[in-house]
Formats: C-alpha cells, sequence, structure tokens
C-alpha cells in the first residue's frame, strides 16, 4: 500500500513538472507567480506539509494539477470550494464562473492530474481553491489554505 502511494506520488511530481510550460518572465512577473503558488491562507493547525496548483490551457478548456499533502494520515485531504474564475485581462479583476464543489479522500495525499473543464474561449481564466485537512478523532483540527493557479489564455474556437 505505501509502495502504491509512493508510485502515485512520484507520478503526480512528474506529470506536473512536465506539464509546466517554458517561458520567460518578467521580474515583476515571476514575483506575481511566487505569490500564487505560496499564498499563506489559513494555517491554524499545520495539518498541509504540502501543496500545488497549476492549470494549463487547450482550446476552450484547462487542465487542472493539483495536490495537497500531510505528513500524517488525514481522515479527509484535498481541495474545498474549487471555482474556475475568469478575466478579460491577465492582471485584471477574475470573477468566479463555475463553482466545482469538493475534492478530497482520506490517507496523506490527493492530487488530481490535468483534470479537464470546458470554458468559454477568449477569456483568461485561473483556478482558485483551499488546501484542505481534517484529522481523525473526536476533536479532529481542520486547515484550510486558500490559493490561486496561474493564468492563462483560453483561444476562441
Amino acid at each position: 500500500m505505501k509502495r502504491r502511494k509512493l508510485f502515485c506520488i512520484l507520478c503526480a511530481l512528474l506529470m506536473m513538472l512536465l506539464s509546466i510550460p517554458a517561458y520567460s518572465v518578467s521580474a515583476e512577473e515571476a514575483e506575481q507567480i511566487e505569490l500564487t503558488f505560496e499564498d499563506g491562507g489559513d494555517r491554524a493547525a499545520g495539518l498541509i506539509s504540502g501543496r500545488y496548483l497549476h492549470i494549463t490551457a487547450g482550446m476552450q478548456k484547462i487542465y487542472l494539477s493539483a495536490y495537497t499533502s500531510s505528513l500524517t494520515s488525514m481522515a479527509h485531504i484535498g481541495f474545498k470550494e474549487i471555482y474556475i474564475q475568469r478575466s478579460s485581462s491577465s492582471t485584471g479583476t477574475f470573477t468566479s464562473e463555475k463553482y466545482i464543489g469538493d475534492d478530497y479522500d482520506s490517507g496523506t495525499y490527493y492530487g488530481v492530474t490535468n483534470q479537464m473543464s470546458t470554458v468559454q474561449g477568449g477569456y483568461y481564466y485561473r483556478v482558485m481553491l483551499k488546501h484542505y485537512a481534517k484529522e481523525y478523532g473526536s476533536s479532529p483540527q481542520t486547515e484550510y489554505i486558500t490559493n490561486y493557479s496561474n493564468a492563462v489564455w483560453v483561444p476562441a474556437g
């Protein structure tokens, strides 16, 4: 069972590395991207040890890759309140277009790779979600960390 989880984690990490496009950005853009991946959110319990969120674009589609991990087994681990947001500008105001819901399981790791959602082309899109972990027990601690993905342009079809 532990080998299977380790294999799944390694596969997810490899898929995430392969899905990150290579491009150059200005120093200002790099700072903005760094903040996207390291948003502090609510860190009350310290249950979440790792997290990742990234999207890529296709023709009227976005592909979500994300994970939430913990050092110990959780009753629930994954994502809460997943929203797809859009904007007419990559630096403009994003508004929620679709509510995806919650997606979690039990264990030390939960991830998705290239989960596809259909969207309207001609806009920039990002995903907002809360990384989520909840302990086992009669008085379980719960932790949420809000995160925003990178913004991608989705061409009109």
